[in-house]
């Protein structure tokens, strides 16, 4: 797929669970009129991209721009599952499949105000540019998303992170760790 195309095309499940890429010709429309100038538009940077878009999406309240974001965080998405797919899977017994339908509930519609948001709106809802990167935000999303989280303990994958489990380590602990890792690194056992 062409980075541009991350921008109109959807990813999303149908019915059946399958993987659909789904064109939306009006957020294709709307991404080559806005960014027309930009020659070849796949050589520039996903944040100029972004940042033009949530301008649009902001102060116009352009469906058309937030469809183009909602694409881009929907292929954010699938990656981070593919990754967590091809690292855990085999191991803990789950595929692609299984992991999709936590996180890819777009059907590509306008939605109507009172109705449930899907997972990649309430991701753009809650992004903050001045915080961070539409990326990083979307992928740190990903990782707290308890319906996914909870699949994946059932399936034996504990995901926590590295500062995580630091805080959550006693002093005592730590000290006596650290002692016995640079005793180790000393005999070079590392």
């Amino acid at each position: 797929m062409r980075v541009a195309s991350r921008y109109w095309t959807l990813v999303r499940i149908d019915a059946t669970g399958t993987r659909k890429y789904q064109e939306i010709p009006a957020a294709q429309k709307f991404f080559t009129q806005v960014f027309d100038d930009l020659e070849p538009v796949d050589n520039v940077v996903d944040g100029d991209i972004q940042r033009e878009l949530l301008r649009w999406y902001k102060e116009a309240s352009s469906k058309d721009a937030e469809r183009c974001l909602l694409c881009f965080i929907s292929w954010l998405l699938e990656q981070e599952c593919v990754k967590l797919k091809e690292n855990f899977g085999k191991n803990h017994n789950f595929s692609l499949s299984d992991l999709l339908p936590y996180v890819l509930d777009d059907n590509g519609k306008v939605s109507q105000p009172g109705s449930s948001e899907c997972f990649s709106r309430q991701i753009l809802q809650s992004f903050d540019s001045k915080q961070s990167s539409l990326t990083t935000w979307t992928i740190r999303k990903f990782k707290q998303h308890q319906p996914l989280n909870k699949f994946l303990l059932e399936c034996g994958v504990y995901r926590i992170s590295d500062w995580a489990i630091l805080n959550d380590t006693k002093l005592p602990y730590l000290t006596k760790l650290l002692q016995d890792f640079l005793q180790n690194a000393n005999c070079g056992k590392f």
